[in-house]
């Protein structure tokens, strides 16, 4: 869809863009003798409640907002873990 969009609206793709933080993948940076399974399993680790219906677009915004706001407030730096590259 974003291609299409930048496309169509003659626009270049941004490089942040290509930039993000895999949220599961930066817990076992920081406690790396722990296994994570997704994104259910990381709530149940972090004492987080499930909000709404996994695998729903806004429902799973939430939940990562929430584990992203347990980072902070538990003095976890947020950092990119990962580039596309093409």
């Amino acid at each position: 869809m974003l291609p299409l969009q930048l496309k169509q609206s003659a626009l270049e793709r941004p490089e942040f863009i290509d930039q993000f933080i895999n949220i599961k993948e930066l817990y076992m940076e920081y406690y790396p003798n722990t296994r994570i399974r997704g994104m259910k399993d990381l709530l149940q680790k972090l004492n987080l409640k499930l909000e709404g219906r996994h695998h729903s677009g806004i429902d799973d915004t939430k939940n990562i907002t929430k584990i992203a706001q347990w980072f902070i407030e538990n003095k976890q730096p947020l950092k990119l873990t990962s580039k596309k590259t093409e």
